[in-house]
């Protein structure tokens, strides 16, 4: 069994062998993934250098399928593996997405290409990627100058050699930049420049020892001579360039093209020789523009010689050659378009795939919330209503079996009823919450004098605090009225002045103020217990949110008061902010809107 280390050597091979032989390059990628596989299988939690391995063996496997000329097999490939490549290494990112915009550019989608590139040329400069962002700078630009915007493709090519240089791109990188970037200063009109710039893609090509890419200079240099009256020197770089061409079809037919019409000048005889040379080397290739173009040439040049019969005879395969042209253009168009509409179809397939796992994601985060919070509920109703029970169980035992003097019944009685309140206070917070997320909460505003409330809370919570030697100052403005739902004000009330009270030692005091402002009025509660921390700060108002201070006397808490009075003053239009006070303690304001005399 082979290790990663191992696996990410036969990657790199693969790599290397990619545009030199494909072949190769997918046999090496093959096999990574055949030694990946079982190593993943044997592991719960594969390993994320596994992962990024698999996932750049079929990158290579991809990019096979483009050189090969499967670009729709190449483009659903590529699709297929955008999700997992989005939390791949940023390097693996990006090189799907500059094969999917070479696929598409190969299509003649060209917006879709540049909109890929675009987002490969984000990742790549973010990270610093500069031979990567070299690379595609001059895949834009190739694009630019197919659109025919030679000034921007200009400008993205000599962008990508500079960084290129600067960055130790390869010497074959910056051959095919420096080739065009020569092409657009030709398309411009800026021949010393172009011819300068040539001879540069020839140092790197040849550096490089990429023979096809010499060619091509080689191929343009040859126009340079033309244009400048040199056939020569045109024919000695067309020479040279059949040498390097390979077994490069079109090339080749279109070396034997551009020497033919050098011939015609000085030796008719030897241009057609030369011209059907070239026939002979596209002959299993029976629609390309060479082609048309030899056999154009052909039947000028013996119509020259007065041999009509021949020169009808090319003209017929002239048209024919045109025709089979326009004909797989028009097949290739239509198969496009059918494959894109496919691969149309494919990409929603995938976006709606995503989406909805995105909403099972986000619906079972809802529901692991859910099952955290309905656990939290259980915990705090058994811990905070099992004390005040267990208060009155003891109590009923001790009064079922008569163990109660006269003088204590009192007592007891007092107890119970603590206890139950406890209890029903405990409930009715933790239905009101229910009710609150539900939406159930019918609020009914009306015109009301808060002093009036403000006394009645009072009535019952001050014997509270008269236990715990706390005094309750309240200061209530006269004939205010604010537009409220009583029973909810009242709620909140009895939340933050019985907060102060739980919160503030014996001997403390409360301050509770009624102040009315311009459009509002204000009701404030502080109180000299310990005050708010600033991690108290940060999750005041959440539920079962549980502050730094601890109830002075044992009191219960369950982390629902403020959670309740904050969604209860929102729903009433209204604001709440907390702080501590200069003379120490915490501070509650709350402001509710005021109600205008009809």
């Amino acid at each position: 069994m082979r290790s990663i280390e191992d696996i990410q050597s036969l990657l790199d091979n693969a790599m290397e062998h990619l545009h030199a032989d494909a072949t190769e390059a997918r046999r090496l990628a093959s096999a990574s993934i055949q030694a990946i596989e079982p190593l993943i299988a044997d592991l719960s939690s594969p390993q994320p250098a596994l992962l990024n391995a698999k996932l750049r063996a079929e990158i290579i496997l991809a990019i096979c399928q483009s050189i090969d000329g499967q670009l729709h097999a190449s483009i659903q490939s590529g699709l297929a593996l955008l999700d997992r490549a989005a939390d791949a290494p940023p390097s693996l990112h990006a090189r799907l997405l500059n094969m999917l915009g070479v696929n598409y550019d190969t299509l003649e989608q060209h917006s879709k290409a540049l909109e890929l590139y675009s987002r490969c040329l984000s990742i790549q400069r973010r990270h610093g990627d500069n031979a990567s962002i070299s690379r595609v700078l001059g895949n834009i630009g190739v694009v630019y100058s197919r659109l025919g915007d030679e000034p921007r493709a200009l400008k993205h090519l000599l962008e990508a050699i500079a960084l290129g240089q600067r960055s130790g791109s390869t010497p074959g990188s910056l051959a095919r930049h420096t080739l065009n970037a020569a092409i657009s200063l030709q398309h411009l009109g800026r021949l010393d420049e172009a011819s300068a710039m040539l001879a540069k893609a020839e140092c790197f090509a040849r550096k490089a020892g990429h023979n096809h890419t010499l060619a091509y200079v080689l191929v343009n240099r040859s126009d340079f001579h033309i244009r400048n009256d040199h056939p020569q020197e045109a024919l000695q770089s067309i020479e040279t360039a059949m040498n390097y061409c390979g077994r490069l079809p079109n090339l080749r037919s279109t070396l034997f093209l551009k020497k033919a019409q050098v011939l015609r000048i000085t030796d008719r005889t030897a241009s057609i020789a030369t011209a059907l040379a070239g026939l002979e080397a596209a002959r299993d290739h029976e629609a390309t523009e060479p082609l048309a173009k030899l056999h154009e040439l052909l039947s000028e040049l013996h119509e020259e010689n007065g041999d009509f019969k021949t020169a009808l005879h090319h003209h017929r395969k002239l048209h024919a050659t045109r025709s089979a042209l326009i004909l797989r253009s028009q097949d290739a168009r239509v198969a496009n378009l059918q494959s894109l509409h496919e691969l149309d179809r494919t990409r929603q397939e995938r976006d709606w795939l995503v989406r909805e796992r995105k909403m099972l994601r986000e619906a079972n985060a809802r529901l692991v919330g859910m099952d955290r919070e309905r656990k939290e509920l259980l915990s705090i109703a058994i811990h905070d209503i099992r004390s005040p029970l267990t208060v009155v169980a003891l109590m009923a035992d001790l009064m079922s079996i008569g163990e109660l003097h006269a003088s204590e019944i009192v007592v007891t009685g007092d107890r119970l009823k603590s206890a139950c309140r406890r209890t029903v206070e405990i409930i009715d917070k933790l239905l009101s919450v229910r009710v609150l997320e539900r939406g159930e909460q019918a609020l009914t505003l009306e015109r009301l004098d808060p002093t009036r409330l403000l006394n009645m809370v009072l009535v019952l919570l001050r014997p509270l605090a008269a236990r715990k030697n706390i005094q309750i100052h309240a200061v209530a403005a006269d004939h205010c009225f604010v537009l409220v739902d009583p029973v909810s004000l009242e709620q909140i009330l009895d939340n933050l002045i019985g907060n102060a009270i739980k919160f503030t030692p014996s001997g403390g005091t409360i301050h509770v103020e009624v102040k009315q402002q311009v459009s509002s009025v204000c009701f404030s509660v502080r109180d000299t217990g310990p005050g708010l921390t600033e991690d108290d700060h940060c999750q005041l108002f959440q539920k079962y949110a549980r502050l730094s201070a601890k109830p002075t006397a044992g009191e219960s808490s369950t982390g629902l008061g403020l959670y309740i009075t904050h969604k209860l003053v929102a729903l009433m239009n209204g604001t709440i902010h907390a702080s501590n006070s200069t003379q120490g303690g915490a501070s509650f304001q709350v402001t509710l809107p005021l109600a205008l005399v009809g």
